[in-house]
């Protein structure tokens, strides 16, 4: 069990590190003088502290828009809390009932931020945050149907489980991934 444990402390590590790896090409591509880059369109570039303080005080703005650089920085930022918070909460230890009330709150807070980060990323796009939605209820639903056809229709269930992963991860990480769109996008004003 431990050695599971170790294992996937190391996967996770390395998830951090090619998150990191892909932020700093972002960065790359933006400082550089290639004119194949977001540079073309003047898309600003927002650092780390910027992207941190725009997280917590538009936390429930879900208008307006997001930067590749800035959504980028801020799952980076929430992939390393969650691998530090697993590393110390993982053992058997019982916190207290404030603690527990303290991280429900802190989590709901950071499900609504990140859920107004990604809509102003799709608004950064030029797609509407419902897009974004209405994809993940479609995995949602066709994961649902892949399980519960697992026992009659093998086939059935392979191709919901892939569409299941096509609409909801590959589709949002190419969306979220996308170069910001500055001509006729009706978000940015």
């Amino acid at each position: 069990m431990e050695v599971l444990k170790f294992l996937l402390y190391i996967i996770i590590f390395i998830g951090a590190a090619v998150l990191g790896w892909c932020i700093y090409n972002i960065y790359k591509q933006n400082h550089s003088t290639d004119k194949k880059s977001d540079k073309k369109e003047n898309v600003p570039y927002v650092g780390f502290w910027e992207s941190f303080i725009n997280y917590f005080t538009k936390a429930f703005d879900f208008k307006g828009c997001a930067t590749r650089a800035e959504y980028w920085w801020m799952v980076w930022f929430t992939f390393m809390c969650a691998f530090v918070g697993n590393m110390l909460f993982v053992s058997d230890v019982q916190l207290p009932d404030i603690a527990l009330v303290l991280l429900s709150v802190l989590n709901v807070f950071t499900l609504i931020a990140g859920m107004s980060l990604i809509a102003r990323r799709m608004h950064d796009i030029g797609r509407s945050g419902w897009n974004f939605v209405c994809s993940f209820l479609a995995a949602c639903g066709l994961l649902f149907v892949g399980i519960s056809c697992v026992d009659s229709i093998l086939f059935v269930s392979v191709i919901c489980s892939l569409a299941s992963a096509w609409f909801g991860l590959v589709l949002p990480i190419i969306w979220l991934a996308t170069p910001s769109k500055y001509k006729n996008n009706k978000y940015k004003k």
